[in-house]
């Protein structure tokens, strides 16, 4: 009997450990549970955050459909807001205040944004521009385009997370000329026609680092004509390391390309003439490259490398080679914007026919039309 005894209360203490762990693995699983569904809350509000900053960048573009505008892009308190009203007043929205504007979500998404200037510690709104013209583009409170701080709050079933970015739309590439070369330039041919000038404003025609030679009696204009040992120093590789991340067109050179049609100008009244069009390309190249057959297009051109241009050629908008520049061959070239060439390690050549003109209006427009760039981004704790 003792030992009947003894075997149940054993099995007794075995049943009540198992049903002990038991519970505690059941309590265990649950709080993994728990811990993995707050863990998926929390990064799908922080995606959602996300999905506002983007929003807010794509709405501030001249060309949205569904646009955010900055009507005072000097006022220190304009503010702009995504969202329903009560969650915006949380981030600050005063529906009595003139300088708060109020704009539903076009996502659906359960986020809210709020849209600021930046500004510094003396009260003047920041800008992202390029203030010396050495290409390359720095905050500051004169030239450029306003920075805006964007913070986007993020929700999804009860976890929220916040994200804010800096970002500005993208300035102008910086062009002091109709054609600016590092290298020794030279100019040859009566058919070449560079102008610097644009309507009633007068700029240079060609400023170079090294020496301009002029051969063949080519036409250049400008105030002045020609500057020959500049200091100016533009960066035009930081230019295009800046901007090639947004070509729609991005290729690696074959040598040779033939026949490329990357938008089609409509040429003007004469070949010297400025080119029109409302194509807006950003096509990037990597590595030396020669354009020939006729090759053309609209927006902004970059070449990672030296560019060699054959044949028959028109690009409205601005090019920018980070190697050497020349126009080889027959057929007439025009280029309405700018040319800048970065190389230097060989002489630029410019013949063959090449009519290049300054125009801001082609440089500004492509530009003017790409999504805000991001300049920093931070999550909010």
């Amino acid at each position: 009997m003792n030992e009947r005894g003894f075997a149940l209360v054993t099995c007794l203490l075995l049943i009540a450990m198992v049903l002990i762990l038991s519970a505690i693995a059941s309590q265990s699983i649950t709080s993994d549970l728990k811990v993995a569904g707050t863990d998926r809350s929390m990064k799908q509000a922080f995606s959602i955050a996300e999905s506002g900053t983007e929003e807010a960048r794509a709405r501030m573009s001249p060309v949205s459909t569904v646009p955010i505008p900055d009507s005072n892009p000097t006022n220190t308190t304009w503010e702009a807001y995504i969202g329903t009203q009560s969650r915006c007043e949380q981030l600050g929205f005063q529906s009595g205040n003139s300088n708060h504007v109020l704009y539903n979500s076009v996502s659906g998404l359960n986020y809210t944004v709020k849209i600021a200037h930046k500004v510094n510690a003396t009260g003047q709104v920041l800008r992202w521009g390029d203030t010396n013209e050495d290409g390359k583009y720095e905050e500051n409170t004169t030239k450029g385009e306003p920075i805006y701080v964007i913070t986007s709050i993020g929700r999804n079933s009860g976890a929220a997370k916040s994200v804010r970015i800096e970002a500005a739309r993208t300035p102008p590439i910086t062009s002091i000329s109709a054609l600016y070369t590092k290298s020794n330039l030279v100019i040859k041919g009566s058919s070449t026609y560079i102008s610097g000038n644009e309507g009633t404003e007068t700029g240079p025609g060609v400023i170079s680092k090294g020496s301009i030679t002029e051969n063949g009696s080519p036409t250049v204009l400008g105030d002045p004509p020609t500057v020959s040992n500049s200091p100016n120093d533009i960066d035009v590789g930081y230019m295009i390391d800046a901007n090639k991340a947004k070509a729609n067109y991005s290729l690696n050179s074959t040598g040779t390309m033939t026949g490329m049609n990357w938008g089609t100008p409509t040429a003007g009244a004469t070949s010297q003439s400025p080119l029109a069009c409302g194509a807006d390309n950003v096509v990037y190249i990597n590595g030396n490259v020669k354009l020939s057959g006729g090759t053309m297009g609209c927006g902004m051109l970059m070449v990672d490398g030296n560019l060699e241009i054959n044949g028959g050629f028109q690009w409205y908008g601005p090019i920018l080679v980070r190697g050497s520049l020349s126009y080889t061959g027959g057929g007439q070239k025009n280029v309405t914007g700018g040319i800048l060439a970065g190389g230097t390690g060989s002489v630029d050549d410019i013949g063959g026919n090449a009519v290049i003109l300054h125009s801001n209006s082609a440089l500004h427009q492509v530009t003017g039309k790409m999504p805000l760039t991001v300049l920093r981004w931070v999550e909010v704790f």
